[in-house]
């Protein structure tokens, strides 16, 4: 049994059995699963009762649902994955928490084996590039409103030389004041106001305030 044999449906209910045991004080129960999973009762005992069927849950009393040995399995690898795509939008995309565990939850299913690993490569290539471990993101990272300050400027002398023609300086405190996707980074320095390419944009690399 691999989980490509199961449904995305089955998939989030192993998933959420495997979560509500890690973090719920007492047995997992229907109606437990069936909160989590944000689906009436009656829906929830069919697919319980098809996991059952599967062998991938067992139900010893009416109030106990646990996963099988095969079930856990199944469940520590759907845990895998939607804790590293979490981490992914969360601590590199900078993705608020409650859209990212959204987001989290409709791509684990349609990322294959291969793309994992390939994104579980790059977070561990990030872990161990000495760059990345100041806490520093590229200014495109940062949401309206955040104030930060530049840490580095990548690139070349002339790229250097602009952005100091434009008035920003490593070591000055800037905010946000417009990030939108296709358009230029507007920020505030001091009381100044400028417009950074977006392009330009991710070779500044700043620190959270």
């Amino acid at each position: 049994m691999t989980l490509e044999n199961l449904t995305d449906t089955q998939q989030d209910y192993l998933e959420a059995v495997y979560f509500l045991s890690e973090k719920k004080v007492g047995d997992v129960q229907l109606i437990d699963i069936a909160k989590e999973l944000k689906v009436k009762p009656p829906s929830a005992i069919e697919v319980i009762g098809r996991l059952k069927d599967m062998e991938l849950l067992e139900q010893p009393r009416r109030d106990k649902i646990i996963l099988t040995g095969i079930g856990l399995k199944l469940a520590k690898q759907l845990a895998l994955k939607h804790n590293t795509i979490l981490d992914f939008f969360v601590n590199i995309l900078r993705v608020p928490r409650v859209l990212a565990e959204e987001d989290a939850c409709k791509v684990e299913h349609a990322l294959g084996p291969l793309t994992f690993s390939r994104l579980c490569d790059f977070l561990e290539h990030l872990d161990s590039d000495s760059i990345e471990k100041d806490n520093t993101v590229p200014l495109t990272l940062m949401n309206r409103g955040e104030k930060c300050r530049l840490k580095r400027i990548i690139g070349s002398e002339n790229k250097k030389n602009r952005l100091a023609a434009m008035g920003i300086h490593v070591g000055e405190f800037v905010e946000v004041l417009q990030n939108k996707r296709g358009t230029p980074i507007m920020i505030k320095s001091d009381e100044s106001r400028i417009a950074i390419g977006r392009a330009l944009a991710t070779q500044i690399h700043v620190l959270l305030n």
